[in-house]
């Protein structure tokens, strides 16, 4: 929906094609090194550390975007403004994608873990829908000064509304988020790494040899007695 009002609004219906398109991938190129700056950064430092982070960096790049100045003097570089924020809004939402899928995948029982992961991703096409439905909400409010009286300037109010509508549910998911412990399944993993649990392995590995090839078994060697028996059964020195 921001498409065409940014068309009608900037450039009086002659939006250059290779820019209008450059800030509609903008997002989806940031949604790129999101997910492999954030996978490997969760891999590395947990998932408590990186989670909310990724949701942070949206916010950002949200908030940045809704603020673009009037006093940009020209439509093009109002748009690389738009482009570059709509990149690092893109980056956090690509980020939030392998955080969610390890949380969900390492915190949840086997049976339950598609389902999950499923309904998870579905919220997707859910915010699609809503943001949708927010749209004609916004632009039903303002139709009045739009269509009857030709204040085109009030679609300005109308896409930053739009965006903006996105930051509620963003600071309300904000805080559980960074509070959320870290998973079991990474903190066994890093045991697993550490070097006590290397020393602690190849004891094991070893105990196991030894037990398949038998402990080995002491032979005591005395001294002959000076006692010796003879023939008629009796002791002789």
């Amino acid at each position: 929906m921001m498409t065409p009002i940014w068309t009608y609004e900037y450039w009086n219906g002659t939006y250059p094609p290779l820019l209008r398109g450059a800030v509609n991938a903008a997002s989806n190129i940031g949604n790129v090194f999101g997910q492999i700056a954030f996978g490997f950064l969760g891999d590395a430092f947990g998932r408590k550390f990186v989670y909310g982070k990724e949701l942070i960096v949206c916010i950002i790049g949200t908030i940045l975007v809704i603020s673009l100045p009037n006093s940009i003097p020209t439509p093009t570089l109002k748009m690389i403004w738009i482009f570059f924020f709509r990149f690092l809004m893109g980056i956090g939402i690509g980020g939030d994608y392998p955080m969610s899928a390890s949380i969900v995948s390492e915190g949840t029982h086997l049976h339950r873990r598609g389902q999950l992961l499923g309904w998870i991703f579905s919220n997707q096409g859910w915010g699609t829908l809503t943001g949708s439905v927010v749209s004609i909400v916004v632009l039903s409010c303002f139709r009045k000064a739009i269509q009857d009286e030709g204040q085109y300037n009030q679609l300005d109010a109308v896409w930053r509304i739009q965006m903006g509508v996105s930051l509620v549910v963003a600071f309300a998911v904000l805080w559980p988020r960074v509070r959320m412990p870290e998973g079991k399944k990474f903190i066994e993993s890093q045991e697993l790494n550490t070097p006590a649990s290397d020393a602690a392995e190849v004891q094991e590995l070893s105990q196991r040899k030894e037990g398949l090839n038998g402990p080995a078994t002491p032979v005591n060697v005395t001294a002959p007695s000076p006692v010796a028996e003879t023939q008629n059964g009796k002791a002789q020195l």
